[in-house]
């Protein structure tokens, strides 16, 4: 007798140009196939693979500039409820949402989020190995709420979004690490031969600096004198290396280190600089194995980092690096793994 195949849809960004994203994309795809599903992934925000690419209009520039936000997601969801829908219409025995800051506040993470949930609603819908912002608009907590009525049950990533949830939207989620630590069991051990000479820096992109420099308490610095403090800082970490590696995990990072890698250049440093292009997290990896140590804000970087056995030091540009360095260092990486693969196990073999 035939076994019948067992299906299951994983909804992320998969379709942004973030390593961190794709990273996990893969990771959650892996585990859940380990459990004996055949999986279907789909992206969280309904890009097309054209829209990275495409020239924003004028009128488009305007709108994003000054609707508010509750409007540009109303718009968001009618542009994609087919999508959606059609996606959501297929037969799936578990529906999983996940992982990254997908509780989030933004124009349209909120409606995803509601979208999704609502039309899998007759399926067993499980969020894994997300995170939960701090402060969210009071139609986001509304959007938020209803969505997790059709949630199974969920797991977040630490335990201050667990918290965070738990005082917002009065919902009991349970804990499970970041999944994009199974791909340790993907990345071969590393060559340390070719590293001591090179230090791997990833610089943050101004924007994304202020975006957080209230919530963890940095000095609201001018793009000049942003670039300095790079500048200042890199000199400072590279001391004892020959070469500098840009290595980012996101496009805008990359961008902002050619002009940090400028005004470097400009110092007349006694160091080679090299910005790394990487298009995947496996390139990425392939890259971080000729550092000795790697500085960085971007979480899953700091994760690829640490199961690729390079040395790292966070630099806290927001909430969610604090709580990376000071709660998943604690637990060693075979004892991250398990609780991912029986949180896994659990969220499969449910029924």
């Amino acid at each position: 007798m035939l076994k019948m195949t067992k299906n299951a849809l994983l909804i992320c960004e998969s379709g942004s140009d973030n390593l961190g994203d794709q990273a996990i994309a893969d990771a959650v795809a892996i585990g859940i196939e380990a459990e004996g599903y055949e999986v279907e992934t789909t992206d969280f925000s309904c890009r097309s693979p054209y829209l990275h690419s495409r020239k924003i209009s004028f009128v488009e520039k305007v709108f994003n500039k000054f609707a508010p936000q509750i409007v540009q997601g109303i718009i968001w969801s009618i542009r994609n409820f087919y999508c959606i829908y059609n996606v959501s219409n297929k037969k799936h025995d578990i529906v999983i949402i996940g992982g990254g800051q997908l509780i989030h506040s933004n124009i349209n993470f909120p409606f995803a989020f509601f979208a999704w949930s609502f039309f899998n609603r007759k399926k067993r819908v499980y969020v894994l190995g997300c995170g939960c912002d701090k402060q969210f608009k009071n139609y986001e907590i509304c959007l938020f709420k209803k969505s997790f009525k059709h949630i199974k049950k969920g797991y977040l990533r630490d335990f201050d979004s667990i918290q965070n949830a738990k005082n917002i939207f009065e919902y009991e989620f349970f804990f499970a690490p970041d999944i994009a630590y199974l791909l340790r069991e993907k990345v071969s051990k590393n060559d340390t031969a070719i590293r001591k000479t090179n230090i791997g820096i990833s610089v943050i992109d101004h924007k994304v600096y202020l975006r957080y420099a209230d919530e963890v308490g940095n000095k609201a610095l001018s793009k000049e004198e942003y670039i300095d403090y790079w500048c200042e800082k890199i000199i400072s970490l590279s001391t004892h290396y020959e070469c500098i590696y840009f290595l980012s995990t996101t496009s805008s990072d990359h961008k902002f280190s050619s002009e940090v890698k400028n005004e470097l250049e400009s110092l007349h440093i006694d160091k080679k600089i090299k910005i790394c292009m990487t298009d995947s997290w496996r390139s990425f990896i392939k890259q971080l194995k000729e550092v000795d140590l790697y500085f960085s804000g971007r979480m899953h970087g700091l994760i690829l980092a640490r199961i690729a056995d390079v040395k790292f030091l966070p630099y806290v540009v927001s909430n969610k690096i604090r709580v990376f360095n000071d709660e998943l260092e604690k637990l060693e990486i075979k004892e991250v793994i398990e609780i991912i693969k029986l949180s896994l196990a659990e969220i499969c073999n449910d029924k």
